[in-house]
C-alpha cells in the first residue's frame, strides 16, 4: 500500500519556484529521507505534505485519499520541528500530553500513552521538570514524544538533530531508527547532513533546487551517481574530478585512489591494457588532515588539488611527490555539458590524458 504520493506538485513564492514539478511515492512503514543543500526546497516539501504550506500545483495523497484542501490537524501526521517547540511553562508530561487533551482524549487514556511513550524514549524520570531543566538531547526525545504519543503512522521530521552536538547527533541518529522499526512507521526525514541521509534512510531523495536530482537507496545513490551534482554532494570527502576526454569529466572517490611512493613520470599514464585497466597521477602533497581512523591527504596534480583517504599507518610527508593510482572499475564518468552519468564499459580502450 503507498501511504503518502505528491504528484507534479510544486510551490512558488511570487517569481520564485521553491518545489518544481515534484513526483514521489513513499511506501508503508518506509523511511525516506529528504537531502539537499540549504535552500533546495527540502523543508517546503515537508509542510506541503504536513498541510502546513499550501501548494500551487499538483495533488497530495495520504492513505490514497486527496488532502489538498485538509487542515493539518485533519491529516493524521505528526510533525517533529528543528527547534523542538515545547512550551517553556510546561513539564515534560504536560508538553507530551497537550496535543493530546486538545483532542479530547480522555484522562486515562492520556495517562496511558504519556507512561508508555516515556518509557520508550527513556524519560520516565524527567516527566515534571521543565524544558530549561533538560538537555539538547533530552528535549529533542521530549520533541518525538509529542508526536509518538498520538500513535499516527506518519511522522514528519524537519532537520530535528541540527541542533545537537557532533556526539550527541550520533546517539540520536541511532534512537531515531530503533524508534522507527519499533512503532511500524512510516517517517519523513529532512536534513542537509548527507551522513544523516546515508545511515538513515531506507531511500534517499536528492535535492537540488526544488528538484529531485536521483532517488535510490544509500546504496545506488553512493555507487551510481545520476549525475555530478549527486556524485559530489553525496560522499565525504567529496568524489574528486577530473577533466577527461573532451565533454567528459571522470569522478573517483578518494578510497579508492592508492597513493604509492613517486616512481617517476608525468600526467595520466596507461598501467594495464585489460579490463582491470588502472591509471596513475603525479602529485604533491599539500595537506595531511589526521582525523584517527583514516588520514586525508590533499595532493596538488596537474588536474587540480585531488584527496585521497589513506589507512592511519601509512607514511605520507608533506611537500613529498606521490603517485595516485586508481583501478577503471572505480570510475565514473559524466558529460561535461549536461553532468548526467554516461554508461561506459570497461572493457574497451579508455582514452589516456597525458600532459
Amino acid at each position: 500500500m503507498n501511504l503518502i504520493e505528491l504528484r507534479s506538485v510544486s510551490k512558488k513564492y511570487g517569481n520564485t519556484e521553491a518545489v518544481k514539478n515534484f513526483d514521489l511515492t513513499i511506501k508503508e512503514r518506509e523511511f525516506i529521507v529528504l537531502v539537499g543543500p540549504s535552500g533546495c526546497g527540502k523543508s517546503t516539501t515537508l509542510r506541503i505534505i504536513a498541510g502546513l504550506e499550501e501548494l500551487s500545483e499538483g495533488t497530495v495523497l495520504i492513505g490514497n485519499q486527496i488532502v489538498n484542501d485538509l487542515a493539518p490537524k485533519d491529516r493524521d501526521i505528526a510533525m517533529v520541528f528543528q527547534n523542538y517547540a515545547l512550551y517553556p511553562h510546561m513539564s515534560v508530561y504536560n508538553n507530551m500530553a497537550f496535543g493530546l487533551r486538545m483532542h479530547k482524549v480522555s484522562k486515562d487514556e492520556i495517562d496511558l500513552r504519556v507512561r508508555e511513550c516515556a518509557e520508550i524514549l527513556e524519560l520516565t524520570d524527567l516527566l515534571n521538570r521543565k524544558p530549561r531543566q533538560l538537555s539538547g538531547g533530552q528535549k529533542q526525545r521530549v520533541a518525538l514524544g509529542r508526536a509518538i504519543v498520538r500513535k499516527t503512522k506518519f511522522f514528519l521530521l524537519d532537520e530535528p538533530l541540527s541542533n545537537l552536538d557532533a556526539k550527541l547527533r550520533v546517539q540520536m541518529r541511532a534512537e531515531i531508527i530503533k524508534l522507527h522499526r519499533k512503532l511500524k512507521a512510516t517517517m519523513i526525514y529532512v536534513t542537509h547532513d548527507q551522513i544523516e541521509a546515508m545511515t538513515m534512510g531506507d531511500r534517499i531523495v536528492v535535492m537540488k533546487e526544488g528538484e529531485i536530482q536521483q532517488l535510490g537507496t544509500p546504496d545506488e545513490i553512493y555507487n551510481y551517481p545520476l549525475n555530478l551534482f549527486v556524485a559530489g554532494f553525496i560522499g565525504m570527502p567529496p568524489m574528486n574530478f577530473l577533466d577527461w576526454d573532451p565533454g567528459v569529466i571522470l569522478g573517483v572517490r578518494p578510497e579508492h585512489i592508492r597513493l604509492s611512493e613517486k616512481k617517476g613520470g608525468a600526467g595520466l599514464t596507461d598501467a594495464a591494457r585489460s579490463s582491470n585497466k588502472e591509471y596513475s597521477i603525479s602529485g604533491n602533497v599539500e595537506v595531511i588532515e589526521y582525523t584517527g581512523a583514516e588520514k586525508q591527504v590533499f595532493l596538488q596534480t596537474s588536474f587540480g588539488q585531488l584527496v585521497v583517504r589513506t589507512e592511519p599507518g601509512q607514511s605520507i610527508m608533506e611537500g613529498h611527490g606521490y603517485t595516485l593510482s586508481f583501478n577503471a572499475q572505480n570510475i565514473h564518468l559524466f558529460d561535461q555539458s549536461s553532468g548526467m552519468r554516461l554508461q561506459h564499459g570497461f572493457s574497451k580502450k579508455i582514452s589516456v590524458i597525458n600532459e
